[in-house]
């Protein structure tokens, strides 16, 4: 598994990754455009590719991984002292590697040992481990740890209020947990010299009311290895108005005559009466008993943050918060009496201005991480004694931390040690791990001892949760997935100060570190500066960077050089200066090469300067060695950056010129952008007036022009026109229209009162009187004449008059209208003839339309008239109801049409009168314009405006879009295509920028030609850049040529950017439309960049397909000899390639193959398999009774099956173990035998079995024990399948006998197999086969139970034949005994007492009865079917043989 990580905080790495055959491409998120492409397709671990393209090893001092494309140096602290390696080793303890090599260890001085981080030697310091290997530990956030100088406390809010007990050595103890199913996250521990306070918080919402509520628990245990809960207390929302935030921070403990307080702090509690987050302390105490009691205090207003941090000494209890406003430290006795208030002085608004408080009674530590300090403060003046700031260590000149939260926790361990967290510190590794400052007490100063980051990122150490003792210091992990959250450093073995930072030695012989070395430590070495980095003067505590433009290749210098001129210095490596290549220059002190520009070059290298191209040259590129000529059609600018094309109107034939040639009146030369070698002709229909021209004119309407090369047009003559432009020739006038002047566009329709009949006419004739032509905008070839009631007075007219009223028209064609006769008069129009008037009415002459009385607007200068005189025209009589003798001139600006008028009229707006007695006002004509009324004159039309009409008020501006530059004007002109007007009342247009078009005529603005455009010098449109040209940036005249390695396809399609050939093609050359393919063998990587030539495919790789972006890598098992292969080879039989990209192959060892298959690694035969010799590609079976072991391991033979064991297959891994009952007595055997019967093997892998042995059998074959004779039987031999039973008159009482006994004197047994015998009653007798019991009779008796043989005194016999039946104890019994079978004989004739049996000697131990046996006898004794062996007592002549060696049963 690889792991790459982001290298900045926030980054979000991989918020993007995406693959391909060889590569991995990883993007952050939008903000970061820092992108990594990885290249795992070519190079192994431990090498990198060089600049050449091929794989070569990682130097000594670096190494790569797999999926590394580059070699790394080794990380701080390590080193590697060869090439071609993977990682790095960790010097070993007393060494140490300094940070300006990463090549070899080097031995730290007497007195010293190797820094924790490797890089430089310190005064000696132990670490304690702690114990987490036990599985009683989760992976979780550590809140709270205590410690003493017996036990460390921790709890963690994830892991369900778990109390985890260590001893001070680090190790487990337990485990505890409170009994309150409330104190399920565990916040902070507490520990007194009794006791152990856990604090803890349970959270709930209310959907009633839409709160929530919290419970907080505080349960107090007693300080044991196994501590155990007393007492549980809890503080909820409801009554203590608590927050989430009780015991959070670490509360205060102390211990004191039997009894433990405990100050616990909620900063954001609230109070009904007080107000929001005044905060809450709890002052809690126990004794040993367990008896308690508890107060609670509160801070004196809103937000004032009370109980944020705590803290007891056995003098003072301390509380932070805030009064008017004011963050201070309370101090009060331990009955919470105040005493005073202190604090850090106060320059910020921040809070948290005391974030952290530790007091080891003479002093207090106040942590402050607004200001990023922390303030020591006497316990006894409560004023500041020193302050502590953060410092860098800096040990390779970087960075090595962001100080974030420093002073977040403090502890003071004793006198001597102060630690300080920054939990949101982070470095280059982690982001938020956090940091430990380690300070030591030299010398009246806080000296930083050591510097130490949490374990990863968002560890967050020593965040709510820092404790120490004199020896210890324990810190917490928050957020620590997979990292155990508790951190531990012992400081233990420091018993003497230190040197200070930038300085060594043996406190207090401290000397300063020369020039040229730093120490960064307390108690360190001072190190050589590191070549780039410098020190001035003794003492330094850091080495400093070159700066930019210096370098320094020596190691422990005092100052830098500065680069010279030619030279760079490298930002990122300040060792050396670098020679600038040519196409490159620099001045002295320089960090980077300056790219010659545009238009100059840099011919060598080591060049200060850059050189302008020469007349005639150009260069349009940075960084060039040498400048291009210029092209024929084409002239050097003056900036000598581009060769600008002849056209526009001007060419050139020649090339290395600096200018144009312009062309001659008559011709041409494009404006497209291209150069031009010569001019063009102007054709038919065309002209050109001047020289320069970059396009001919087309011949106006009302123009032609008749052949080539024409410098002029010609206007069309009179009876003749032409509307389109661009012509040869004019057009002939229709009948019915005419055409007055030259150069006429278009023909005049003869109509409104003329008429024409021919054609190619220069005008109309007029229609006569009584006659008309309509005004209907058509060509008329004749006159109409007037009807009836119609006439017309003038020529040249549209339409007749009607006859208006007092008139009339008799006949057609009339001139005329005819007035009434005096006293006549018509009242209707269009009529041929009058009406008389009637008496009392008058009619006036000039009105025969009615009778009329005199009315306003006339005038009688006598009496007893017919008629009235009326005011005449620019007169007026008013309409004042008196009576007038003379009428009234009209004013200027004023007039009157009419006679007879009671007033003049005032001039309208767009009207004027010049003259006084005026009968009509004048319409001011088209081009002018009246804006007031009663005027009595007109204004023009301005430049920028127009008036289309006559009688217009005012003058209109022309629109933007057109134009119009003389004053008195009709109308605007739009602007031409290739033009513009923006605003409004312009008097001219202006043509489109360069860069810039419009393509229709009238508009406002020119368009910017959009990148991968060009536009020409018409303006008129856009042209798309391709075929092997592009055009990058939008507002461009001309296109770019692509140069080798990329093209433009010909699409007709706009291109933006020269496309890069690359991904399996490329291009030698310039201004191309494609991409040549990659051959197969050869390759051309995906890599964004344009290629001008194909790679080929190096040996251990091959391409087999054309157009490849990569070479294939040589499988495992495949192998590739030479380059440019296409195709990879697959291992030969028996032999493998266990690596990719390799030129050859390995042959399998022996007891390995390489099957077939699969030739990626050699294969150590499978378990039952072997191979006796290499380069196999199978392996020989194990075969039957052999195994070959499944141990991974290759085997090159069979082992054979030991005794004990057997195997029947072939090809097994093992042997079989006999099983019980089983043996096998032999070596390389393939089956178990089973132990026949009378034998057992009651152990598994026998190599025999065991005989039954004497008091056992063992029934049937394969048995795993043998068994005893159960009562009543018994064995005397070994190796049996069966027991025997007791024989009549014998016994065997036990388990497993070997052999039976006889029954005792008087005692029998009739049956076989019996555990016991039977005593023999009175008046019986026992004989010596003990097989049953006899009567006493026949002269003889027995008066005692248990009895042997017969009573010598039986008593007398009372006549002789005759007997007396037993008879109690004294009868007299007679006996019947068969001849020879009875000790003695008894007549029937003269009975006598029976003479005593003979008693046999006693057996010895073991010994078989004599008289019976039952089993198989012993050697050289009967056999069955053998002459029959009498019995002592047993008749000679009983006739048959002694059957199975049983003994006849006896008849008494």
């Amino acid at each position: 598994m690889y792991t790459f990580t982001g290298d900045t905080a926030s980054m979000y790495y991989g918020s993007v990754v995406a693959t391909t055959d060889n590569t991995l491409f990883v993007a952050p998120s939008a903000s970061y455009t820092t992108n990594r492409l990885i290249d795992y397709s070519t190079c192994g671990a431990g090498y990198q590719v060089n600049a050449t393209g091929h794989c070569e090893m990682c130097p000594a001092g670096t190494y790569s991984g797999e999926l590394d494309p580059d070699c790394e140096p080794c990380p701080m602290g390590t080193y590697q002292p060869y090439p071609g390696k993977t990682g790095c080793f960790s010097p070993d303890d007393g060494y140490y590697v300094p940070p300006y090599s990463r090549i070899a260890q080097l031995a730290c001085p007497d007195d010293y040992s190797s820094h924790f981080g490797g890089w430089t030697c310190v005064d000696e310091v132990a670490r304690l481990t702690l114990d987490v290997d036990a599985g009683h530990v989760q992976d979780s956030n550590v809140y709270g740890v205590a410690i003493d100088n017996d036990y460390i406390a921790t709890v963690s809010y994830y892991d369900y209020n778990a109390l985890v007990m260590y001893g001070a050595d680090g190790s487990y103890l337990s485990t505890t947990r409170p009994s309150d199913p409330y104190a399920s996250r565990s916040r902070q521990v507490a520990m007194t010299d009794s006791h152990i306070l856990v604090t803890s918080n349970y959270y709930q919402y209310n959907s009633t009311d839409q709160k929530s509520y919290y419970t907080g628990t505080t349960t107090v245990f007693t300080r044991a290895a196994e501590p155990q809960e007393l007492v549980s207390l809890q503080f909820t929302t409801s009554q203590f108005n608590i927050s989430g935030e009780l015991g959070v921070y670490h509360p205060a403990s102390h211990f004191a005559d039997g009894t433990s307080t405990f100050v616990i702090g909620d900063k954001y509690a609230d109070d009904l009466d007080i107000g929001t987050n005044c905060g809450l302390v709890i002052v809690l105490k126990i004794n040993n008993l367990g008896i308690y009691s508890h107060t609670e205090h509160r801070g004196a207003e809103s937000y004032a943050y009370y109980g944020e941090s705590v803290e007891m000494d056995d003098n003072y209890i301390y509380i932070s918060g805030k009064e008017s406003g004011i963050e201070q430290i309370f101090v009060y006795t331990h009955d919470m009496e105040l005493v005073t208030t202190f604090g850090p002085p106060k320059t910020t608004s921040a809070t948290s201005l005391v974030s952290g408080l530790n007091s080891n009674g003479t002093h207090i530590a106040v942590g402050s991480y607004a200001y990023r300090k922390a303030y020591i403060f006497s316990t006894d003046t409560f004023e500041i004694v020193s302050t502590v700031y953060p410092e860098y260590l800096n040990p390779d000149a970087r960075v090595d931390a962001v100080i974030s939260s420093f002073g977040r926790e403090v502890a003071l361990c004793g006198t001597e040690y102060l630690v300080v967290a920054d939990p949101n510190g982070y470095g280059k590794e982690f982001s938020s791990s956090g940091y430990l400052y380690v300070y030591q007490w030299i010398d009246g100063d806080w000296v930083l001892n050591s510097k130490t980051a949490g374990t990863g990122s968002s560890t967050q150490v020593g965040y709510y949760s820092l404790d120490c003792n004199n020896d210890v210091i324990v810190a917490g992990q928050n957020n620590a997935p997979y990292v155990h959250g508790v951190y531990y450093t012992s400081v233990s073995t420091i018993n003497k100060p230190r040197c200070p930072t930038g300085t060594n030695g043996d406190y207090p012989a401290c000397t300063p570190c020369l020039p040229g070395t730093y120490s960064p430590l307390g108690g360190s070495i001072c190190l050589n500066a590191s070549a780039g980095f410098y020190t001035t003067g003794t003492g330094a505590k850091i080495q400093t960077e070159c700066s930019n433009g210096y370098y320094q290749p020596e190691l422990g210098q005092g100052s830098c050089i500065q680069a010279s001129a030619g030279h760079y210095v490298d930002p990122a490596d300040h060792s050396k200066q670098v020679q600038c290549l040519s196409g490159y220059y620099s001045a002295a002190g320089s960090s980077a090469c300056t790219a010659s520009s545009r238009g100059y070059y840099v011919p060598d290298a080591d060049q200060s300067h850059q050189v302008q191209c020469s007349f005639g040259t150009y260069q349009p590129k940075i960084a060039k060695t040498s400048c291009l000529d210029v092209e024929a059609g084409y002239f050097g600018a003056r900036n000598r950056q581009t060769q600008d094309p002849c056209n526009s109107g001007q060419y050139q034939p020649q090339a290395k010129q600096e200018s144009c040639v312009t062309c001659d009146a008559g011709y041409y030369v494009p404006s497209d952008g291209q150069g031009h070698t010569a001019q063009s002709e102007c054709g038919a229909g065309t002209f050109s007036p001047l020289g320069g021209m970059s396009s001919c004119t087309l011949a106006g309407a009302g123009y032609f022009v008749a052949s080539n090369r024409s410098t002029t047009e010609a206007a069309c003559s009179p009876g003749s026109y032409q509307p389109r432009k661009g012509q040869s020739s004019c057009l002939t006038a229709d009948a019915g229209y005419y055409v007055a002047d030259e150069a006429a566009q278009s023909q005049v329709a003869c109509n409104n009162g003329k008429y024409q009949p021919s054609t190619n006419q220069t005008a109309c004739l007029t229609a006569t009187p009584g006659h008309y032509v309509p005004d209907d905008r058509e060509g008329h070839a004749a006159q109409e004449s007037c009807l009836a009631g119609t006439y017309q007075a003038n020529p040249q007219q549209a339409s007749c008059n009607v006859a208006v009223l007092g008139y009339y028209v008799a006949a057609n064609e009339a001139t005329a209208q005819v007035e009434c006769e005096t006293g006549k008069y018509q009242n209707e129009t269009g009529k041929t003839s009058c009406f008389t008037a009637e008496s009392g009415y008058y009619v006036p002459d000039f009105n025969h339309a009615a009778q009329l009385p005199c009315d306003a607007g006339n005038y009688s200068a006598s009496a007893g008239q017919s008629t009235c005189a009326t005011a005449s025209a620019g007169h007026f009589v008013p309409n004042d109801g008196m009576g007038h003798a003379a009428q009234e001139c009209c004013s200027k600006g004023t007039y009157q049409p009419n006679a007879g008028q009671s007033g003049c009229n005032v001039a309208d707006l767009g009207y004027y009168v010049a003259a006084e007695e005026a009968t009509t006002q004048v319409a001011c004509e088209a081009g002018t314009f009246a804006n007031e009324t009663g005027s009595d004159s007109c204004h023009p039309a301005s430049a920028g405006h127009y008036v289309p009409e006559s009688a217009a008020s005012e003058q209109i501006p022309c629109a933007p879009g057109t134009y119009q530059g003389s004053t008195r004007k009709t109308h605007c002109y739009p602007a031409p295509k290739g033009s513009y007007v923006a605003r409004t009342g312009a008097t001219a247009y202006e043509w489109c920028a360069q860069g810039m078009y419009q393509p229709d005529e009238g508009q406002t603005s020119c368009i910017t030609a959009t990148a991968g455009y060009y536009v020409d010098g018409f303006h008129t449109k856009q042209t798309p850049c391709d075929n092997g040209s592009f055009q990058p940036l939008a507002g461009q005249s001309s296109c770019n040529t692509t140069a080798a390695g990329y093209y433009t396809p010909a699409d007709g399609e706009p291109h933006t950017a020269q496309l890069a050939c690359n991904n399996g093609t490329y291009q030698p050359d310039e201004g191309q439309a494609e991409c040549l393919t990659a051959t197969p063998g050869h390759y051309v990587p995906d890599d964004r960049e344009g290629h001008a030539a194909q790679e080929s495919c190096l040996a251990g790789t091959y391409q087999a397909n054309p157009q490849q972006a990569s070479c294939n890598v040589a499988v495992l098992g495949y192998y590739v000899a030479a380059n440019e292969a296409t195709a990879q080879v697959e291992c030969e039989t028996g032999k493998y390639q266990n690596e990719t990209g390799k030129t050859s192959c390995f042959t399998a060892e022996s007891g390995y193959y390489v099957p077939d298959f699969n030739h990626a690694a050699q294969l150590p035969c499978d378990a039952g398999n072997y191979s006796a010799s290499a380069g196999q590609s199978t392996c020989a079976t194990a075969s039957a009774g052999h195994f070959v072991p499944n141990d991974g391991m290759g085997h090159a033979a069979q082992e054979s099956c030991s005794k004990g064991t057997y195997q029947p297959n072939a090809g097994q891994s093992g042997c079989n173990v006999a099983d019980l009952g089983y043996y096998v007595a032999a070596e390389e055997a393939t089956t178990q035998v089973a132990c026949e019967a009378g034998t057992f093997a009651n152990e598994t892998g026998s190599d025999s079995c065991h005989p039954a042995s004497a008091g056992h059998y063992v029934p049937e074959s394969a048995a795993s024990e043998q068994i005893p004779c159960a009562p009543g039987t018994y064995q005397g031999s070994t190796r049996k399948t069966h027991c025997y039973p007791a024989p009549k008159g014998s016994y065997v009482a036990r388990t497993g006998a070997t052999a039976y006994e006889w029954c005792a004197q008087g005692m029998y047994q009739p049956d076989e197999g019996q555990t016991s015998c039977i005593t023999a009653t009175a008046g019986y007798y026992v004989d010596g086969f003990h097989t049953k019991q006899t009567p006493c009779d026949n002269g003889s008796f027995q008066p005692l139970a248990g009895q042997s043989s017969l009573q010598h005194h039986c008593g007398r016999v009372l006549h002789a034949g005759r007997r007396r039946a037993p008879h109690g104890p004294a009868r007299l019994q007679q006996r019947h005994v068969p001849a020879g079978r009875g000790p003695g004989r008894v007549s029937h004739g003269n009975p006598r007492p029976l003479r005593p049996r003979r008693q046999r000697r006693p057996r010895r131990p073991g010994e078989l009865p004599r008289r019976d046996l039952p089993g198989e006898p012993p050697a050289g004794q009967l056999q069955r079917g053998s002459p029959r062996l009498l019995r002592r007592g047993q008749r000679g002549d009983c006739p048959g043989r002694v059957r199975d060696w049983q003994v006849p049963e006896r008849d008494g």
